[in-house]
Formats: structure tokens, sequence, C-alpha cells
């Protein structure tokens, strides 16, 4: 009996090593409210590689006669800041959500936590106004000569913010809901933030190489920011999501764009932006490109001639 002991002991620890990594691709393909979050995933891979071919992806989200489970209390948000970043509360009220919809085709629960689109703004120095539908930035540059380089500061009031409470969402997700890299925004559009969208039309005639020098510091400082919000939200399998547009990959996804090419020529984002754009996709395992309105539309083949960019969502603007 001595002999067989360590011979059964042996067996249990191969059979418990098999439960574990079978727990483990059970909970990788799972989501509590996500029924083929597997199939789900492989359809957004299909996508990036262009080899979905018997349908399109579909977001469809589907109202439930009857809730899943209980309802939780929640709250109304007291301030607009409150509403885009108390956290506990979007948390409560996305679980509710869950509880009351069915998320099906390529749909996924989402918890996104923004302060605004372009955050990366606020990191800087451009101090962020709330309200209840949006949130603007107040310019901050009056002066390129005042302003010096563009760095990271760790102690920034709104970064601190922004980073904790990704933090704290990814603490309540628990797994039912995944929680997205926040719209931080890159290069023109964030200097149109902090100096302004007519005063930088001046500053690219009058001083094109230091605005390309603020790009350029604009392309290392995303990835100061992203990297930590993507380390935070990865899953198991590195897979992320982005808060816009409902879009998921198996590694480092981001969605980029310059909404600001709509003020400029062809030749001009050739020059100013698209080397930006390339520098980005070389860091990202997977992009989306946001060609927002009527305007951008001249930019197309520049933006076709991008390797890096694996996908176009254009928004076709008002009428």
């Amino acid at each position: 009996m001595a002999d067989r002991f360590p011979i059964a002991v042996s067996q249990a620890l191969e059979g418990l090593g098999t439960v574990i990594e079978y727990l483990e691709f059970w909970r990788r393909r799972h989501m509590k409210n996500k029924k083929n979050w597997g199939e789900t995933k492989e359809r957004f891979l299909g996508w990036w590689k262009h080899s979905n071919v018997d349908r399109p992806l579909m977001k469809i989200v589907a109202k439930r006669k009857t809730p899943l489970e209980d309802l939780e209390e929640t709250w109304e948000a007291k301030t607009p800041e409150d509403k885009h970043l108390e956290v506990e509360r979007k948390a409560i009220n996305l679980r509710n959500y869950c509880r009351t919809h069915d998320f099906l085709a390529e749909s996924f629960p989402t918890l996104d936590i923004n302060i605004g689109a372009g955050s990366m703004a606020a990191y800087l120095g451009a101090e962020p106004e709330f309200s209840w539908n949006t949130v603007w930035f107040h310019e901050c540059i009056d002066d390129w000569g005042k302003r010096g380089l563009l760095k990271y500061d760790p102690d920034n009031i709104w970064w601190k913010k922004h980073l904790e409470a990704i933090r704290r969402g990814q603490e309540l997700s628990k797994g039912d809901f995944l929680v997205t890299i926040p719209d931080i925004i890159e290069n023109v559009d964030i200097l149109s933030a902090m100096r302004g969208a007519q005063n930088l039309c001046f500053d690219i005639m009058d001083e094109p190489e230091l605005i390309k020098s603020y790009i350029s510091q604009i392309d290392e400082l995303y990835f100061r920011y992203y990297d930590a919000f993507y380390d935070i939200v990865k899953g198991e399998d590195g897979g992320s999501s982005y808060t816009v547009f409902s879009i998921w990959a198996p590694g480092r996804i981001g969605k980029i764009q310059c909404d600001y090419s709509a003020m400029i020529s062809p030749d001009q984002f050739r020059e100013f932006i698209v080397p930006s754009l390339r520098k980005q996709c070389q860091k990202l395992d997977f992009t989306l490109y946001h060609l927002d309105g009527p305007d951008a539309i001249r930019h197309l083949d520049a933006l076709m001639e991008i390797d890096g960019i694996d996908a176009l969502q254009w928004t076709a603007g008002a009428g």
C-alpha cells in the first residue's frame, strides 16, 4: 500500500492539473454576460485577418422580457464629473443592463470610463470641463516658446484619477464584462485641444518644424499612457477592447484618428500626420482608423498607403 501511495498522489496531481487547465480554458472562452464569447473572439480574429466570408460582424443587443437576476439599487450622478468617473455607479448600471439584455452575435458588455475624447490633453495640462453629455478641454498653450517640452507627469491630477478609475473598474468587473482602453487620442488632435484649432492652423503654416516636433512628443507620450491602461485591462490571452465602436482584438488594440484632418490639405496630412500614424501602427497589434465626416474623405488615399491600418471606420457626418 505504501509503495502505491506516491503513484496515487502523482495521478491525483495530474488529474488536478487537467481540471485546472480545463477551467482556465473555459474561463477564457466564457463571460458571465456573454454566452458565445469564445466564438465571438474567433469571429473578431477572422475579421482582422479578412477571412470571415459567411457574414459580417454584427452588434445585436436584445432586451429581455424579465431580468435574469434581481437588479441592484443604483443612484443618479450628482455632478457631470460623477457621470463620467463615478466607477461604482457605472458598474452597477452596467450589471443591471446585462441582467435586462441579451448580447447576441458579436456584441459584448463593456465598461467605458472616459474623461472625454482626448484625455491625453488633460494629462498634459488642459483643464477638462465636464458637462452632462461630453467633456471639453480648455486651451492651455498661449505661447509655444513658454511651453517647453511636453513631459509625462505621474502626479497630474487627471492622470491619477483616470488611472485609478480604470483600475477600480477592472476590480469590479470580476469577469462579468470588459473594461475598455479609454479614448486617449493622438497627434494633432491633442495639440488642437491644448492650443486651439484656429491657432494651430496658423502654427502649421508659420512654424511647421516646431509643430512636427510637438507631434513627435505626443507620439512618444501616447504609449506611456496607453501601456499603463493596457496592462490593467488586458485579458489573460493579451486581448483588449477599445472604448469606441465595440471592437475587440487578441492583443494591443487601438482606434486611431485625426479629426483635425478636416482642416488641412492632403499634402499637409501626408507631411504632418501620416508619419505619426505609421509610428503608432508599428506599436499596436490591431488598428482601426476613425475617418470623421465628409471633409476627411480627401485623405483616404493617404490612409490606404499606411500598411499598419487594419480597418477603416467612416462617420458620415450630419445629413
